[in-house]
């Protein structure tokens, strides 16, 4: 069986989206838990209350500090309450504690605003049943307002830097059926429960971002094999003109968590050369985005000086870059 894992908060319009595409998938081997991160309208009424319509679907709602108390089944449904937003990689961390003692085959961590083709998983859940040396693999993940349009297949991971395969790039005819690949976003991420540890997936140390590059750079540290499926393709709602950075607290909590975690895998020269380089590059970043001198050099002080000291992001933190700006 595969477990769908879906991370929700205050987003059930999406979310409903995603669970109606995944329970019209050719293959019924699933079951689908939806992780409610402490929303604060009514996403869990509005998301039980349309599972519910659906023929034939067990739900369930567990909340927070409880169990299953049985052995969940092919297309059962369960929301799992959580009281507080804990940010992406606790809550889908504690959606697959939940879980552990459940007979999964492969867990499948899927963005709550995507929306997948009915043969995407059956395809994924294929190649790893015939490439045992495979420790995850992802779709080919298309925009869905321009859905000839590639999102990414995953990418590559050289020196502390990420590039995206085929990004942007339309109506490919793939000429494999698979590649392998050094980066793979949470999106849309198929792994086998052996990747788990203490029944976790993703790193705690970053409220917000940065999960998915610090799994690959762990992946990549242990050799481990990953890849893209060229034939399985989902369709992710972000807009095609959207940068990753539009405001200058949410580009500085990107590059502290990037420094942050970067530290934590290269050698201490490795680490000091990707950090002049990137200096630089955030440099001339902020340049072209016409900040001022001064608040470049502020930028890239506070930015060396906290990811010295810092050794993750957390929440609180977080919400007060984003409120009160770096200063």
């Amino acid at each position: 069986m595969i477990a769908i894992v879906i991370l929700n908060w205050n987003g059930w319009e999406d979310t409903i989206a995603c669970i109606d595409s995944v329970y019209r998938s050719d293959d019924n081997q699933f079951s689908v838990i939806v992780v409610d991160n402490g929303s604060t309208n009514d996403s869990v009424e509005k998301i039980c209350e349309f599972v519910n319509s659906i023929e034939g679907v067990k739900v369930t709602q567990v909340n927070e500090g409880e169990s299953l108390k049985y052995n969940i089944e092919n297309r059962d449904f369960i929301l799992y309450k959580l009281d507080k937003n804990y940010g992406f990689a606790k809550g889908n961390n504690l959606g697959l504690q939940l879980l552990s003692d459940q007979p999964i085959d492969y867990y499948w961590i899927l963005n709550n605003d995507t929306e997948v083709e009915p043969q995407s998983l059956r395809l994924l859940a294929q190649f790893m049943n015939y490439h045992n040396d495979y420790i995850a693999c992802t779709p080919q993940i298309r925009y869905y307002y321009d859905k000839n349009r590639i999102w990414n297949c995953g990418g590559k991971l050289w020196w502390g830097f990420r590039k995206y395969y085929h990004a942007d790039q339309s109506n490919i005819a793939f000429n494999k059926e698979f590649f392998d690949i050094s980066f793979i976003t949470g999106c849309a991420l198929l792994v086998r429960p052996s990747a788990l540890s203490n029944n976790s997936l993703f790193t705690e140390r970053f409220f917000f971002g940065e999960e998915d590059f610090e799994l690959s750079m762990r992946w990549k540290l242990e050799r481990q094999k990953v890849a893209c499926l060229t034939s399985s393709i989902i369709y992710h709602k972000v807009s095609a003109s959207t940068r990753d950075h539009d405001t200058l607290p949410k580009t500085y909590i990107h590059y502290l968590n990037r420094f942050i975690n970067v530290k934590q895998h290269f050698s201490i020269v490795n680490y000091m050369l990707w950090k002049s380089v990137n200096n630089v590059w955030i440099a001339l970043l902020l340049f072209r985005q016409k900040h001022s001198i001064r608040d470049i050099i502020h930028f890239l002080s506070r930015l060396n000086s906290e990811s010295k000291n810092k050794d993750g992001v957390d929440y609180d933190y977080f919400i007060r870059i984003l409120k009160e700006g770096i200063g």
